[in-house]
């Protein structure tokens, strides 16, 4: 079992993205550059990002999902409504 895991692995090493997952990655990045510090729904963060006009709100929302996981982006919840900002870098708390 531990060869077929270390086999496994190795083909998951080699695997490199796939062209949605490339282009989710940018449009992440567009998404990243009109999050701000105030906390936003994804339809204001949406409203204000043109790239994004073509897009639904449930597309949107899984980017901003991508930035969640990565730490950029922090989540949180006012009642039923999640709500996104900027995450404090580490680079502020240093000064």
């Amino acid at each position: 079992a531990e060869e077929r895991i270390a086999v496994l692995d190795k083909k998951n090493a080699n695997r490199n993205p796939s062209k949605t997952q490339a282009e989710n990655s940018e449009l992440a990045e567009v998404v990243l550059a009109n999050v701000t510090t105030v906390p936003s729904t994804v339809s204001e963060i949406q409203a204000r990002t043109p790239e994004l006009a073509g897009f639904s709100t449930q597309k949107v929302s899984a980017l901003v999902k991508i930035l969640v996981d990565k730490g950029a982006v922090v989540k949180t919840t006012d009642k039923k409504k999640s709500l996104f900002a900027l995450a404090e870098s580490e680079d502020a708390d240093a000064e």
